[in-house]
């Protein structure tokens, strides 16, 4: 709720690199942003954190994300 309001959320792990990635990942796409909006954002916010992210870890689509 408060993401949607536009209030801003801080995410960190150790490096700061799989899980706050995954987590932002997932964050984006409840929130409604395509797969490629998703890893774009976190691409722009933080370049290391988005080359974090495998592709063969993160999920494009499922019933849950679905508009």
């Amino acid at each position: 709720a408060r993401l949607d309001a536009g209030e801003s959320l801080a995410l960190h792990c150790s490096a700061g690199i799989h899980r706050t990635g995954m987590i932002a990942y997932a964050l984006l796409r409840i929130s409604g942003a395509s797969s490629e909006q998703a890893l774009t954002t976190i691409e722009e916010m933080r370049p290391v954190t988005r080359a974090g992210l495998r592709a063969d870890l993160v999920i494009t689509e499922h019933p849950k994300l679905a508009a």
